[in-house]
Order: structure tokens, then C-alpha cells, then sequence
């Protein structure tokens, strides 16, 4: 039988004191005297609490988590594209995940579910209406590869101006991020206009 999630509630009995005080520690809020924060910290480390961060986004009504939503990993640029999206999640201290499905509805139950607070959408199988149900709720979405009226899309064409873009907006992004788009751009273009 597993063994029971440790809660919050774990911890505050184990350090002996409050499940306020418990939250002050791990959320670093400076009122606490250092020794009891240190003691606090130690505590949740050895009981090997992990924050739930469904609850934290309940409370908060904040998800800070950012989704990469893909139809095949078979894509060699996709895993460049991802590290990238990975470091700058980092940088700004969100959460990234990548949804690896041909679901459509699926797709639309994480994103509308507010299980990610922006999408990085590239699959060949969201259609029309689901773009017309991302649209009608805003969804904060980025579709690659696809044009989307009133949306940000990055979309390959014939006449170069998606390789002119990605050259001059993504190198904030880091080199290996503009590489693994002009590859997939290169690979597909004149494919989806």
C-alpha cells in the first residue's frame, strides 16, 4: 500500500507549530525568526514534502504553468524547441509541460480546465471548431504552423516571411530555439499557408 501524501497539516505537527507559520516559511514571507524557519524547512525536507500546486493555484488563482501541445514527438526540432520554452519558463518562474496527444478534446480540457496558464499549440489535428473554441473563450494560446485569425500564429509560407520573423523575434529566445524552428519551418515550407 503507498504510503500517504504528506500535507502541510504533516508538517506543521511534526515542527510544532501552525499551518500559517508553515505556509510563511515555505513561501518565504520574512516574519518569521530564522531559526524557526530553519527548523521548519528541515522538517518539510525530511518528511519530503512536496507543495500541492493545485491547491497553491486554487488559492492564489494563478497557474503559472506554460504547455507545449504537440500531435508526435517524432520531430527532432520539437526536443531543441522544448529545452528552449524550458529555460525561459525557468527565467520567468513557471512551470512547463508538454501534452503529447491527437485529442483534441483533451487539448481543450488542459487548456480551458486552466491547467496551463498559456499554450504553445502544434498539432495537425485541432481543427476549425476547436480554434473557434480558443478564440471564444481567449485562451492564451501561440499557435505554430497554422494561421489563426486574431491570434498570434507562427506559420511557414513560400515567400520566407515566417524564417524573416523567426530569425528577428526568437533571438531573445536563445539561438538553439530559432535553429529548431527554421529546421521544422524549412522541412515544412510551402506545406500549410
Amino acid at each position: 500500500m503507498a504510503d500517504k501524501r504528506v500535507t502541510i497539516k504533516d508538517v506543521a505537527r511534526a515542527a510544532g507549530v501552525s499551518i500559517s507559520t508553515v505556509s510563511n516559511a515555505l513561501n518565504g514571507v520574512d516574519v518569521l525568526h530564522p531559526d524557526t524557519k530553519q527548523r521548519i524547512l528541515e522538517t518539510a525536507r525530511k518528511l519530503h514534502y512536496v507543495p500541492d500546486l493545485n491547491g497553491r493555484n486554487l488559492k492564489s488563482q494563478e497557474n503559472k504553468v506554460i504547455g507545449l501541445f504537440l500531435s508526435s514527438i517524432k520531430e527532432p526540432a520539437y526536443g531543441l524547441l522544448a529545452e528552449e520554452i524550458y529555460k525561459a519558463c525557468q527565467e520567468k518562474g513557471y512551470e512547463f509541460q508538454i501534452f503529447v496527444s491527437n485529442n483534441a478534446q483533451s487539448m481543450l480540457t488542459n487548456i480551458l480546465g486552466n491547467r496551463v496558464s498559456g499554450a504553445l499549440i502544434c498539432n495537425s489535428f485541432i481543427g476549425k471548431q476547436e480554434e473557434a473554441v480558443l478564440l471564444e473563450y481567449e485562451a492564451p494560446v501561440f499557435f505554430l504552423d497554422r494561421t489563426v485569425s486574431g491570434r498570434y500564429a507562427l506559420c511557414s509560407g513560400k515567400d520566407g516571411a515566417i524564417e524573416d520573423w523567426t530569425r528577428e523575434e526568437l533571438e531573445k529566445w536563445g539561438r538553439e530555439a530559432v535553429r529548431a524552428l527554421d529546421t521544422m519551418i524549412t522541412e515544412k515550407r510551402g506545406s500549410i499557408i
